[in-house]
């Protein structure tokens, strides 16, 4: 299969902190500046963290505040002549405008949506961030997710939907890293927010402690009032000798290096390219099950656990640290299973989307037939119903506030409201 696209430009308002999108931008620009394709970086702020990685495989241009949009998409088009855009970040107000500027001009959109289906419950229980991604879906000739689960959650919403593979930063041919310092190092790595759950990595050392009484945990990528938090009960476990917190860093490649084992706590994830980065590395994964996640359907180099199971996250850690003959078979079967997911795959993902937008290849399967589909739709319904109950656990402090104040003042504490509380939304835009 070879690409019919010369040109396409990618979108995304800034790429200049470094995050989990920014870095998925930089390597499709590599990818496809790789299979001959030139690529237009658009963007609202200069690019100039990751300049120097890019400067060599792409233009750039920088939309000003200071004119029309639509002009300034208009005069590109009109100049670069792109076959199509594609746009990151539909939770941007922007995003969804240009969408709109971009429907009536000659060329295609594909709206690349980061999250998995059931991550807004957990992030907020607000259906906005739902709405705003449809919304833009709606304006974009296709979507393209991040698991074939999520294609067809959004089939099922009326878009024309493509699982494309996120890019890993490997090379399959690279050799085998040396063993690590040492392999009671726990390393968990993200920013401590819902639904990562990084209070759990506190509770999962306090179990393994008594096992493996030289463990250590790093926890890094935090900053600010969630990790004073994760310190406090730190603190309250009485482990605080035993774990080490780093902020937020570009370079997390010394963090591997230094790691014997990866704790991943998540309730939900996207692509989770810190799997991928560990699995690259060799470093077995220890996590709770994550069952729509495309780097878990070998289940190599990786130990999953149901969700809450501290007590056996503890028991597989201490296991793999004080076996050495486990950890080398899951660190080679982490490396192993990584082995598809390339740089080629990721482009053949991307290449199967322009060629359905050229009309060369039939849209993605009707979801409503086979069994894979049957299946993947009983996943949405339980995956979603999992996030909805733990919103709900999350959100009872507010219902019974509510309560309590209308209980105390014997009456709606808000005039011309039935309970006093702001109505709920009835669900996703028609």
């Amino acid at each position: 299969m070879t690409t019919n696209i010369s040109t396409l430009a990618i979108y995304f308002p800034s790429l200049e902190n470094l995050g989990g999108i920014e870095r998925v931008v930089e390597a499709q620009t590599l990818i496809f500046a790789k299979h001959g394709i030139h690529v237009l970086l658009v963007t609202e702020q200069p690019v100039n963290k990751l300049r120097p990685s890019l400067e060599n495989h792409c233009r750039f241009a920088c939309l000003s505040r200071e004119s029309s949009r639509k002009d300034q998409w208009e005069k590109i088009i009109r100049e670069h002549r792109p076959s199509l855009v594609i746009l990151h970040g539909a939770f941007y107000a922007a995003a969804m405008e240009t969408a709109a500027i971009l429907r009536p001009l000659p060329v295609k959109t594909i709206l690349n949506i980061h999250f998995s289906f059931p991550t807004p419950l957990y992030l907020t229980g607000d259906e906005g961030m739902y709405d705003s991604h449809l919304e833009t879906a709606r304006l974009c000739d296709a979507v393209a997710v991040v698991s074939g689960t999520d294609r067809r959650f959004w089939t099922a919403l009326g878009c024309r939907a493509h699982y494309v593979q996120n890019p890993v930063r490997h090379a399959a041919s690279a050799p085998v890293p040396a063993p690590p310092p040492s392999r009671r190092t726990l390393l968990w790595l993200g920013r401590p927010m819902e639904p990562k759950m990084p209070e759990e990595a506190l509770y999962i050392m306090a179990e393994l402690l008594p096992r493996v009484p030289d463990a250590r945990l790093v926890m890094a990528g935090g900053h600010g009032a969630e990790s004073g938090k994760l310190l406090q009960l730190t603190k309250a476990l009485g482990i605080s000798s035993s774990v080490t917190f780093i902020p937020e860093q570009a370079d997390v490649e010394p963090l591997y290096a230094e790691s014997g084992i990866h704790l991943l706590t998540s309730q939900a994830e996207s692509f989770c390219l810190v799997l991928a980065e560990a699995k690259a590395r060799g470093i077995p994964t220890v996590m709770y099950d994550i069952p729509y996640l495309e780097l878990l359907h070998n289940r190599r180099g990786v130990s999953v656990l149901p969700y809450g199971d501290r007590r056996g996250m503890a028991d597989r850690i201490a296991a793999l640290m004080l076996d050495e003959e486990l950890y080398a078979r899951q660190s080679e079967q982490a490396r192993e299973s990584l082995l598809p997911f390339n740089d080629e795959a990721v482009f053949q993902t991307w290449n199967a989307i322009f060629s359905d937008l050229a009309g060369q290849e039939p849209a993605p399967e009707d979801i409503s037939e086979g069994q894979q589909a049957e299946e993947d739709l009983r996943l949405i319904v339980s995956e979603m119903y999992r996030a909805w109950c733990y919103r709900m656990e999350k959100d009872l402090w507010k219902i019974e506030f509510w309560n309590n104040l209308e209980k105390c003042w014997g009456r709606p504490p808000r005039p011309g409201s039935a309970d006093g509380r702001k109505p709920c939304s009835s669900g996703l835009k028609n």
